[in-house]
């Protein structure tokens, strides 16, 4: 086992939760329980399947591409490109022929990568050459989405039913959402990310790049892969609005930039940067 190994297991968080670390996730979730309650007391009906489903439909776009954002802010940067990267993705994905489940599987898959290589374009210049996120992801988003609009200037295309009745139907009729079982998933991927070498690396650059450099840390792929792995999220994220849409819009992405930087907030991730 290398040095670089043992020094990013050395890196590791610990994990002794306490009040400072759980108290943004509980006032979040008293909140959510309030308002719902709320909701419920001036409602005429109960909550039913068709709302939850609708709900969880609505905010797991918005789950995926915060989970993204949220590695990016963990390395101590930030991403302005995420909503033109969806655009592009959403674009791409109902430009191409989806006639048969191989090929909306290919598609889906496409999308993804699509992300993936606009994360690792930032990547480079963040992470190698060293440039300020900020300035890097400001000139991607104005080039993504003059890409976007090439590829299609107005709203059209079409995203395959098989793809749709799988990522934005039921899971189990009339018990899961297939959205539900989406946020799941993209839930099992951050905790795997969190809990590798590679998660360790994350909190050990954005708390201190210098000691992590000084400590045998690959500060800048550490940083290069950040910005890959949060453009496959984008990719994700899109695929799956496009599969509840049906079509495309390049403008589409446009809202998602800053409620991904609300939901991290709102997730409590600049706490738990201190407490790492």
């Amino acid at each position: 086992m290398s040095d670089a190994s043992l020094n990013i297991g050395a890196m590791k968080p610990h994990r002794k939760l306490n009040w400072a670390q759980l108290r943004g996730p509980v006032t979040i979730i008293a909140i959510f329980v309030t308002v719902f309650l709320a909701l419920q007391a001036i409602s005429p009906g109960s909550l039913s399947y068709f709302d939850v489903n609708s709900l969880a439909n609505g905010g797991a776009t918005l789950a995926v591409a915060a989970i993204g954002q949220t590695i990016i802010i963990l390395t101590r940067g930030f991403d302005l490109s995420a909503g033109a990267v969806i655009s592009l993705v959403n674009v791409t994905v109902a430009s191409i022929p989806q006639d048969t489940i191989a090929g909306q599987i290919l598609v889906a898959l496409t999308g993804v990568a699509v992300g993936a290589a606009v994360g690792a374009f930032n990547g480079i210049f963040v992470g190698f050459l060293r440039l300020q996120s900020i300035v890097v992801t400001l000139a991607t988003m104005v080039l993504v989405r003059g890409i976007t609009l090439l590829i299609m200037p107005n709203p059209g295309g079409m995203v395959g039913l098989d793809m749709t009745t799988l990522t934005a139907g039921d899971a189990i009729a009339g018990l899961l959402p297939s959205s539900i079982v989406v946020l799941m998933v993209a839930l099992l991927v951050w905790t795997a990310i969190e809990g590798s070498r590679f998660g360790s690396a994350l909190y050990a650059v954005g708390s201190d790049p210098e000691g992590a450099a000084a400590v045998g840390l690959p500060v800048a792929w550490t940083r290069f892969l950040a910005f890959t792995v949060v453009g496959a999220f984008y990719g994700a994220a899109r695929v799956f609005l496009s599969a509840q849409t049906g079509s495309a819009d390049p403008l589409i992405g446009a809202p998602i930039l800053l409620q991904s930087f609300a939901a991290v907030v709102l997730g409590a991730i600049m706490s738990l940067r201190e407490t790492h």
